[in-house]
């Protein structure tokens, strides 16, 4: 009987630090599959997070490059603009001199979008020397001073995505030699050819901007489809290793039950061994 007695504490026990703690097991011993289970899925989850920190970082390069590239495209459809207005036949020298004012604070303005930092104060278009202006200027030309290395992000388990922008040194400079060109040309009344250069500027520039873009819906959909999984895997090591509240209380309740009735009938039994000795 006092075996059975101490079996019957141990259980509820058991039961006891199962109510408080939530938990089904308190070490891996106790339910091996469900302690493998937990311990899979929370590796997976902390894998998960670490990619979710690299999309973060992903993000903030992307991003200020993309808008930096939005900039850009306005500035191309002004310089646009100031080329047809000295197209015309009526613009005297000095509203071409204006004209032209104007184009060479867009160049200037192109060279401060070039050396866009991120959040962390890293240059987003110059490689991998983050800590550098990407570009400035030697006598009136435009200079790269990155490096080109793509940045390179694991977003998923195998998959990477280039953080920066491919080729920026040649889109830049390309873009701020088309408008000194057109600068010129508007001087002159005669800005056709530069303005064509011009156009193709945007073109690449709505390109390479699209490019980002499509960088980050993938960013998006995947931080999501991870969150997703998170979730999931979540609810897997719930299922595992949580109880059922109310089931345990109900459990505890009836094995206390018995605890108690097993404790009176070893107190009579107890009694009745003491009479029979004095008999």
């Amino acid at each position: 009987m006092t075996s059975q007695l101490q079996r019957t504490q141990s259980e509820l026990e058991a039961l006891r630090r199962q109510v408080i703690s939530g938990r089904r097991f308190e070490s891996a011993r106790q339910d091996p599959t469900a302690a493998r289970t937990v311990l899979s899925a929370t590796a997976m989850q902390n894998r998960l997070d670490s990619l979710g920190k690299n999309i973060q970082s992903a993000r903030g390069q992307i991003g200020p490059a993309e808008q930096a590239l939005a900039e850009v495209s306005r500035m191309l459809d002004q310089a646009h603009g100031f080329g047809l207005q000295a197209n015309n036949a009526t613009a005297g020298s000095e509203q071409r001199q204006t004209l032209a004012n104007q184009v060479q604070s867009l160049m200037d303005r192109l060279v401060q979008i070039g050396n866009t930092k991120d959040a962390q104060g890293g240059s987003v278009f110059a490689g991998s020397r983050t800590q550098a202006d990407a570009f400035a200027l030697d006598a009136g030309a435009l200079v790269y001073q990155g490096d080109g290395l793509p940045r390179r992000v694991e977003i998923e388990p195998g998959r990477m995505i280039d953080a920066n922008l491919a080729g920026a040194d040649a889109h830049f400079t390309k873009l701020h030699s088309s408008l000194g060109e057109l600068k010129d040309a508007i001087l002159t009344g005669r800005t056709d050819e530069a303005l064509a250069k011009v156009e193709s500027g945007r073109r690449e520039n709505l390109a390479a901007r699209g490019e980002l873009g499509v960088r980050l819906q993938t960013l998006t959909e995947t931080q999501q489809r991870h969150q997703n999984r998170i979730d999931d895997l979540s609810e897997q090591i719930g299922d595992a290793r949580d109880i059922d509240l109310a089931e345990a209380m109900t459990r505890y309740e009836q094995a206390n039950t018995a605890y108690t009735a097993a404790l009176q009938m070893t107190g009579r039994l107890s009694d009745l061994s003491l009479m029979d000795f004095l008999r």
